[in-house]
C-alpha cells in the first residue's frame, strides 16, 4: 500500500470585504507606502484621511521602522530613507492607533484591494486585530466609470488626479495619496453622474 504524504496547505490569506457600490459620503481614504512590492515586504508609512458627510474630519500619518531594508525603487518613488524610518516606531506600534483612527469605517485607497489590503489584513492579524472594514477602490471604480465613457489614458492615480486637476504636493507618500483617493473618489461619482449614467 502506498502511502503519499502532502505538504500542509498554507492558511488561506484574508480576502479584503469589498464595498461596490459609490452610495457613501463618510469614510476613511488610507494609502500605504512599503519597503517594496513582495508579500514579504513591510509597511514604512501610513497615510489616512478620514471624510464625514462629504468634509475633511481628521487625519492620520506616520512612518514605520521596518526589519526589512528598504528598496532603492521605494527611496527613488517616495523619497523615504531608511535613516528618516530608523527612529520611527514599529508596525506593531502604528497599527493599533490606525486602526483606532479608521473605527469601522469604509476603507477607500487606490488600488486598496490589491496592494494595500494585503498589509493591512497580514499585518493585523499578525499583531492580533482583527480588520473586518468593507474596502473601497477608486482603480476599480474608475476602471468601471471609464468602460462607459472611454476618456483615461491610463487609470494610475497620477493621471487620475492630473485629469480631474486635482492638486498633489507629492505623490507616493501616504497622506498625500489617501488625500488625492478621497478627491478622487468625489470627482469620479460625480463624472458619472453626469456622463456615465446609463
Amino acid at each position: 500500500m502506498s502511502v503519499s504524504y502532502l505538504n500542509p496547505k498554507q492558511p488561506p490569506k484574508p480576502k479584503p470585504a469589498e464595498h461596490l457600490l459609490p452610495d457613501f459620503d463618510s469614510f476613511v481614504a488610507v494609502d500605504l507606502e512599503t519597503t517594496g512590492l513582495s508579500d514579504r515586504d513591510e509597511i514604512i508609512e501610513f497615510g489616512a484621511v478620514r471624510i464625514t458627510n462629504g468634509k475633511l474630519d481628521g487625519y492620520f500619518s506616520s512612518l514605520v521602522c521596518p526589519a526589512r531594508p528598504i528598496s532603492p525603487r521605494t527611496t527613488e518613488l517616495t523619497g523615504i530613507t531608511q535613516t528618516l524610518v530608523n527612529d520611527a516606531p514599529e508596525c506593531y506600534e502604528v497599527l493599533p492607533e490606525f486602526l483606532k483612527f479608521a473605527g469601522d469605517s469604509i476603507l477607500l485607497g487606490h488600488n486598496i484591494l490589491r496592494f494595500d489590503s494585503k498589509f493591512l489584513l497580514r499585518d493585523s492579524a499578525k499583531y492580533g486585530h482583527s480588520l473586518k472594514n468593507p474596502m473601497f477602490d477608486t482603480l476599480s471604480y474608475a476602471r468601471r466609470v471609464n468602460s462607459k465613457i472611454q476618456l483615461f489614458a491610463a487609470l494610475n492615480l497620477t493621471y487620475l488626479t492630473e485629469f480631474f486637476d486635482i492638486d498633489v504636493q507629492k505623490h507616493h507618500r501616504a497622506y498625500e495619496d489617501a488625500l488625492a483617493a478621497a478627491h478622487l473618489y468625489f470627482k469620479l461619482r460625480a463624472f458619472e453622474a453626469k456622463f456615465g449614467k446609463g
